[in-house]
C-alpha cells in the first residue's frame, strides 16, 4: 500500500481564511460569493490531529466543509479483534460543489502515515471498508480538490468496527500464500494469495465462484521473476450491483513452476465481508501435441507443415494436414509452410485452407494468413507493432481485420533502437501496417494478409493468393481469444498450388468480407446487377489487363479466359471501344473444366458474373443473376442492353456473383462481336441524338 508522510505544518492547516483574515477555531462565519454560500453556522474547531473530534463506533457526526480548504479530523478506535473498518460519509445535498473524500491516518511519532483513502469516483455517498489492525486512527475529511466549500449543507460521517470474516486474512502477501479454498475480499485493497505448483506440459484450470457478491471479483495468475511478481494470466467478472460470479478458465503458463493466484476486487476499491468466494485450482494435461515441449503460440515456434515446391499444378496440388486444440484462454496456434523465393505478384501461388471444428462449440474459429515482409526489420515483437496505424494494436488479435494491402512495395519502415517510429525526414514516407504483429526468427516482421472466422464452430474454408517469397504462417485461434475447450479437437487442411491465371490475376481485395459463412451475405432472390456491382473494389479498374483493339470489325473476337481461383478474386480487362459511333455488342460465354461447384439460386456454388462498363460509366451485367446456366449468348439485334456508344474504353470485370465461391479447375470463357452498328429500331430508341436502352 502506498504511504505518505504528512508534515506537522500541513496538519495545522491555515490559521487564516481565504480572504487572509484571522478566524476563531476553524474560521467562524465567512462572507463570500462562492456558490454554496458563506459559513452561516459556527463550524468545527478541528484543524489538526491534536484538535480531532472524537467519534464513537455507530455514532454519526454532522459537520460542514467550510471555508474553502477546510479539513476536519476525527479520532476513531478499533478495539481488539476488530480489524475491519467501515466508513460512511455522505453529503446532505446533491447540488453541492463539494466532493467529499477522506484519508485514514496513523500517528507515528511526530508524523502521521496514510494507511487508507476513500475510493475514487464515489464522492458524497461513500460506504467503504478498510482492513486495519486494532488501534487508534484519525480520519481527515475534506473536499477532494480543496477548492470548494459549502456553508449551508452539511455532511455526515460514521464508522463501524467489525471482525474480518476471512480466516486466512494474513494471506495478503505471496510469502503467506495458502492452498486454494474459501475467502473474503473484505475491504478495498484486500488481496488473497493462493499457491499452486504446475508441471511441464500442463494447463492450470481456475474456478472462482461467488453468489451475489457486491464487487467485481477477479484474479490474476502470477509468478516470481527476479524477486518480483509478474502477471501471466487472469480473468474477472463484470457488471454492477450484486453479481453471481462463475468463472471457469483454463490457462497455459510460460513454464513449469510455482504460481500464485491473487484474488481481489478488480477495481481494488470495494469489499464485501458478508459474501465469501470459493477458489479451486487444478492441473490438467495439455491436449495439443503442438503445444507440448515448446508451445506454438508465436511464429518463431510455429508447427512446420511442409514445403511448397512452387510448381505443383492445382490439378495435383500439395496437401498438408494437422490438428490441434484451442485448449486454454488466449491460445494461439501457429503453423508454417515454407515457400520458394520466386513467388511474387507476377508469379503467385494459391493456398486453400479448411479449418474444421465440431459444430456448436463455443469457440468462434478464426484463421489468419501472415507472411514475412522483407521490407521490414526487427529485433523483437514491439518493433513490428510500432508499424501499427492503430495505437491500440498491442497484440496479435487486436488487428484482426487488417490487410496486407496496407504495405506497398517499396515502403520504408523506420525502427530505431527503442523500436519506436521517428518523425524524421526519412520517415515521412513511412506506411504503418496494422497487420505487422510479430518479429520472426528471420528478423523481419510478420504482416497479416487476411483473417476469416465463423461463429460457434463448424467448417471454415477460404482460398487466398500467395504473393510473397519465403515462409508463410497460419494462425488458428478463437476470434475474441476468450473461448476455449481442451476437449474439442480441430483439423487443419492446407492445400497449395500455382495460380492457374499466373500474372494475369489483377484483383485481390480481401477486406470486402471478413466473415466466413455457409450462406451468401445477400439473398440470391433479391440481388440485381447494381447490388452485385457494389461488391467490386474501386481499385480494380486501375489494375485491369489492357487488351487493346481486341474486338474485330467483323466476326467474333478471341476468347478471354481465366479462373476465379480464390475468395474475392476479380479479373479486370480493358478493351478498346470497337465502335466509331453507336453499336450493339453481343457476348458468348461458357465454362471449361471439371469439378465446378454447381451454382444455384440460393447463392452457393460458383456463378460467374460478367460486368461490362462503358466509358460513360454505364454498366451491363450478364448473365442475369437468376440465370444459373453455364453457357449462353447475351445480346442480339432485338436487345439493347449492351448498346455501346463511343465514349472511351470498355472494362470487363469477371467474378463470382457473391464472392463466396472459387475453383482453380473451372475456367470461364467469353468473347464478343459487333452485332449491329448505329442505333437499331425497335426496341431501341434515341435520346438527344444518341442510342440508349429503354
Amino acid at each position: 500500500m502506498r504511504t505518505y508522510l504528512i508534515l506537522g505544518a500541513a496538519l495545522l492547516l491555515g490559521s487564516c481564511d481565504e480572504t487572509g483574515s484571522s478566524r476563531e477555531g476553524d474560521g467562524g462565519a465567512l462572507a463570500d460569493s462562492i456558490s454554496g454560500g458563506s459559513c452561516t453556522v459556527k463550524v468545527d474547531d478541528s484543524v489538526s490531529i491534536a484538535t480531532s473530534i472524537p467519534l464513537s463506533a455507530g455514532a454519526s457526526k454532522t459537520e460542514y466543509i467550510c471555508p474553502r480548504g477546510d479539513q476536519d479530523y476525527y479520532k476513531i478506535s478499533l478495539p481488539a479483534g476488530k480489524n475491519l473498518l467501515r466508513i460512511k460519509l455522505k453529503h446532505s445535498s446533491t447540488l453541492t460543489n463539494v466532493g467529499l473524500s477522506y484519508i485514514v491516518l496513523k500517528q507515528s511519532g511526530a508524523d502521521a502515515q496514510t494507511v487508507a483513502t476513500s475510493p475514487p469516483g464515489k464522492n458524497n455517498d461513500i460506504d467503504a471498508r478498510h482492513c486495519l489492525a486494532p488501534g487508534d486512527y484519525y480520519v481527515l475529511v475534506q473536499d477532494d480538490g480543496s477548492d470548494a466549500h459549502d456553508g449551508k449543507n452539511p455532511y455526515s460521517i460514521s464508522f463501524e468496527a467489525d471482525a474480518d470474516p476471512d480466516a486466512g486474512e494474513d494471506d495478503n502477501a505471496a510469502s503467506k500464500a495458502r492452498a486454494p479454498g474459501t475467502g473474503y475480499i473484505s475491504c478495498a485493497g484486500d488481496k488473497d494469495y493462493f499457491k499452486v505448483d504446475v508441471g511441464a506440459d500442463k494447463l492450470l484450470k481456475v474456478d472462482l465462484n461467488a453468489s451475489g457478491i457486491a464487487l467485481q471479483l477477479g484474479y490474476q495468475v502470477m509468478r516470481e521473476v527476479s524477486g518480483k511478481l509478474e502477471a501471466v494470466a487472469g480473468d474477472g467478472a463484470s457488471g454492477e450491483g450484486k453479481l453471481n460470479v462463475a468463472l471457469s478458465t483454463v490457462h497455459a503458463l510460460p513454464a513449469a513452476g510455482t504460481y500464485y493466484i491473487v484474488v481481489a476486487d478488480q477495481g481494488d476499491d470495494d469489499g464485501d465481508p458478508q459474501t465469501s468466494y470459493t477458489l479451486a485450482a487444478s492441473v490438467i494435461d495439455e491436449p495439443d501435441a503442438n503445444d507440448r515441449g515448446t508451445r506454438n503460440d508465436h511464429p518463431a515456434q510455429a508447427t512446420p507443415l511442409g514445403t511448397f515446391n512452387g510448381t505443383a499444378d492445382c490439378a495435383s496440388p500439395q496437401v498438408f494436414t494437422s490438428s490441434g486444440y484451442i485448449g486454454s484462454k488466449g491460445d494461439l496456434d501457429y503453423f508454417r509452410v515454407d515457400a520458394p523465393g520466386g513467388l511474387s505478384n507476377a508469379n503467385p501461388g494459391l493456398v486453400y485452407i479448411k479449418l474444421e471444428f465440431p459444430s456448436g462449440t463455443a469457440i468462434d474459429p478464426a484463421v489468419a494468413l501472415l507472411y514475412a515482409d522483407g521490407s521490414t526489420s526487427c529485433s523483437k515483437d514491439t518493433c513490428c507493432r510500432v508499424l501499427s496505424g492503430n495505437s491500440e494494436c498491442s497484440g496479435p488479435l487486436d488487428c484482426g481485420e487488417s490487410s496486407f494491402t496496407c504495405i506497398d512495395r517499396g515502403d520504408q519502415f523506420c525502427n530505431d533502437s527503442a523500436c519506436a517510429p521517428k518523425s524524421t525526414a526519412s520517415c515521412a514516407i513511412e506506411k504503418r501496417c496494422a497487420g505487422a504483429v510479430a518479429c520472426l526468427a528471420s528478423k523481419v516482421c510478420a504482416a497479416q494478409q487476411f483473417n476469416r472466422y465463423r461463429v460457434d464452430g463448424g467448417v471454415l474454408e477460404t482460398a487466398q493468393p500467395l504473393f510473397h517469397p519465403g515462409e508463410f504462417y497460419l494462425r488458428v485461434t478463437d476470434l475474441a481469444s476468450d473461448e476455449f475447450d481442451p476437449a474439442v479437437k480441430y483439423t487443419l487442411t492446407v492445400t497449395v498450388c500455382k495460380d492457374p491465371d499466373g500474372a494475369t490475376d489483377n484483383g485481390y481485395f480481401p477486406r470486402l468480407r471478413a466473415k466466413s459463412t455457409a450462406a451468401p451475405e445477400r439473398d440470391g432472390a433479391d440481388v440485381n446487377i447494381g447490388q452485385v456491382a457494389g461488391y467490386f473494389s474501386s481499385e480494380g479498374k486501375s489494375k485491369a489487363r489492357k487488351l487493346g483493339a481486341f474486338i474485330p470489325a467483323s466476326g467474333w473476337s478471341d476468347y478471354i479466359s481465366g479462373h476465379i481461383a480464390f475468395e474475392h478474386d476479380e479479373d479486370w480487362y480493358e478493351i478498346d471501344n470497337p465502335c466509331s459511333g453507336g453499336c450493339l455488342l453481343q457476348a458468348e460465354y461458357d465454362i471449361q473444366g471439371t469439378n465446378c461447384p454447381p451454382a444455384n439460386k440460393n447463392g452457393s456454388g460458383l456463378e460467374f458474373v460478367y460486368l461490362l462498363t462503358k466509358g460513360g460509366g454505364d454498366a451491363d451485367g450478364f448473365p442475369a443473376p437468376d440465370d444459373v446456366g453455364k453457357a449462353g449468348i447475351f445480346g442480339g439485334d432485338d436487345k439493347c442492353t449492351s448498346l455501346v456508344r463511343n465514349q472511351g474504353k470498355l472494362v470487363l470485370t469477371v467474378s463470382d456473383l457473391y464472392h463466396n465461391a472459387w475453383s482453380p479447375s473451372c475456367m470461364y470463357r467469353i468473347r464478343f462481336r459487333i452485332a449491329a452498328t448505329g442505333c437499331p429500331q425497335p426496341p431501341c430508341a434515341t435520346y438527344n441524338g444518341q442510342c440508349y436502352a429503354p
